[in-house]
């Protein structure tokens, strides 16, 4: 047996989390061989206020020992006081800063660049010897926000990039992984099926164990269309990694060619993991960014920004100015967005005008299921009559 196929004491830690139900699916999956820190932005109470299921899944994680702290900023997560300890994998799913500048799309990619740039060095700077860096993206945004500049620029080297359907994504790349096995309540921790099928644009292995992707404004549902799994190691220890998985390289390639169209990981068709590495690996346009800026020494040179290689601003005198100014979310604290009639808060007007949208539109589907008023009803009923007698006037006619 490959010890390296069954999971050890893994230390995990998931940074930006919502609703916190990604560090709740890994605790259900891994059990007793994962100790998990679950941070997040924002405080415990606006989780609970945000997310219909925030409170349960902070309580879950607690209940089963594993670590919850609130205020921590991924782009900082060495300043975190007190510390944060050292990881074998630190995780971000989905970064996202809001949907306040989502109609000026060059910001938009400007932003999260900095957000994924920053968030790379501090995870970075937080592994254990040894450790991983996940970030897990979607549709073009590898590309547009400039990922492999980053990576390279940093001193880090993509080790796996696996569709999010595959659960090899703790595991040393090229071997050939077991699921997890559930513990105790298997098939009632499952995700929603809309999670779980697909529908949403992409399936994730551990919405089996209640993963669900939310927004970072609260509950409604986000596409995320081809999203990938980005696993980064330091780059010396990457070479090492390398040469780890050249010696299963060949047994991996066999077992491909009999399986046809599915994955060495999972029930992926290969299309789809074909499409979501194309795009993992289509060269960098992110507007804002300085395309021959190919390490800290260039960038301090040319007046960027050493870690994401962006051009300061006037005023920014300092690495944590700029990524205020760039990459923390624009959405308002819960509660400044209110419905007077149901009660419910909001972290953003586009969450609060999109839940006014829907509440509009269901009271419309449930104004046209409900039957006419009685005058609406005689009339209904007496239009066929007419229509019969002219009918048969005309016939005897």
């Amino acid at each position: 047996r490959d010890p390296r196929r069954e999971p050890r004491n893994m230390r995990i830690l998931t940074v930006g989390e919502g609703d916190c139900s990604y560090s709740v699916a890994l605790a259900r999956a891994f059990g007793d061989a994962v100790q998990i820190t679950c941070t997040t932005l924002i405080s415990a109470e606006d989780v609970a206020e945000t997310y219909a299921l925030g409170a349960k899944c902070l309580a879950e994680l607690r209940e089963r020992g594993h670590t919850v702290r609130h205020g921590v900023d991924a782009t900082a997560l060495p300043d975190v006081t007190p510390p944060l300890g050292r990881f074998d994998h630190v995780c971000f799913c989905h970064p996202h800063l809001g949907l306040d500048d989502m109609f000026d799309e060059a910001m938009h990619a400007e932003r999260h660049s900095v957000l994924i740039a920053h968030y790379l060095d501090a995870a970075g700077r937080v592994l254990a010897q040894g450790g991983h860096v996940h970030l897990t993206l979607c549709g073009n945004q590898p590309r547009t926000w400039g990922f492999k500049a980053h990576v390279a620029r940093l001193g880090l080297r993509v080790v796996q990039s696996l569709p999010t359907a595959a659960h090899g994504c703790f595991f040393p790349p090229g071997v050939e992984v077991l699921p997890p096995t559930p513990t105790d309540q298997g098939a009632a921790w499952s995700a929603r099926r809309k999670f779980r099928s697909g529908s949403l644009g992409s399936r994730h292995w551990a919405g089996k164990y209640g993963y669900e992707h939310r927004r970072c404004e609260g509950d409604e549902d986000m596409n995320v269309e081809n999203s990938v799994e980005l696993i980064c190691a330091k780059e010396a220890e990457a070479e090492v990694e390398a040469e780890a998985e050249a010696g299963v390289e060949a047994k991996g390639e066999a077992k491909a060619e009999v399986e046809g169209a599915k994955g060495a990981f999972c029930d992926v068709v290969m299309a789809e993991a074909a499409a979501v590495a194309s795009c993992a690996s289509q060269p960098e346009v992110a507007s804002s960014l300085k395309g021959d800026v190919s390490g800290p020494k260039d960038a301090a040179a040319m007046g960027c920004c050493e870690i994401c290689g962006v051009l300061l601003r006037p005023g920014e005198v300092d690495v944590r100015a700029h990524v205020r100014n760039l990459a923390l979310p624009l959405s308002t604290p819960a509660g400044t967005w209110r419905c007077e009639a149901s009660g419910r808060q909001f972290r953003s007007e586009h969450a609060y005008l999109s839940y006014l949208k829907q509440q509009q539109h269901a009271q419309h589907q449930k104004a046209q299921q409900q039957p006419p008023p009685p005058q609406q009803r005689e009339q209904q009923q007496e239009e066929p009559t007419l229509t019969s007698k002219a009918t048969a006037a005309a016939a005897s006619a």
